[in-house]
């Protein structure tokens, strides 16, 4: 329960302060294009989140290895249709193959059986691969993006004599090593 509960401020801490780069841009006018939209709305990936939806997307597949860096709905969801239609579409081929080999007239795999299994195949292997290279060489290049971003936010603001945050005070959770409490605590940044 309590990890759940640091999870979910954890999350949301990320998503307001993804937003707040996104309101400071708006307030601004600032034209961005649809490739910085997605960059701002996704936010800066942990080094943690990275990791873990490597190894996660590298393990498992389907975007799962997304969902953990927090990009599946901009990303990750057209591995989970592309492969699962790879795979729909494997099975189904296969499972025509094994009928065809005791049916006394066909005798084995052949037509549309055979495509279905072998195109199968040969796409799942395809989204694999472009899945692997998009779960660990994409988040790095989103974090340039996203630092660049904030920067160029920054300039705009300090040009246009916008207000810059000087000082915010955050919501962080902080738990005890050694006994396990946790809770919540106040951190003013300069």
């Amino acid at each position: 329960m309590i990890k759940t509960l640091l999870l979910t401020f954890l999350i949301l801490g990320k998503a307001m302060a993804t937003e707040s780069l996104s309101l400071r841009a708006r307030a601004l006018n600032l034209e961005l294009k649809d490739q910085e939209e997605k960059v701002l709305a996704i936010g800066e990936t942990s080094t943690t989140q990275y990791v873990a939806g490597g190894v996660t997307g590298t393990l498992l597949g389907f975007g799962i290895g997304h969902a953990v860096q927090g990009r599946y709905t901009y990303d990750g969801w057209k591995f989970t249709l592309g492969q699962g239609v790879a795979l729909t579409a494997v099975v189904v081929g296969a499972t025509g193959c094994v009928n065809n080999a005791f049916d006394s007239e066909t005798k084995g795999c052949s037509g549309v059986n055979e495509g279905l299994l072998f195109g199968g195949l040969v796409t799942l292997f395809a989204f694999r691969i472009w899945e692997l290279i998009d779960i660990w060489a994409t988040p790095p290049s989103y974090n340039r993006m996203h630092r660049d971003l904030e920067k160029y936010i920054q300039e705009q603001e300090a040009q246009r004599g916008g207000a810059k945050v000087k000082a915010s005070l955050h919501l962080n959770p902080v738990i005890e090593p050694n006994t396990g409490r946790a809770g919540l605590g106040l951190q003013l940044r300069f």
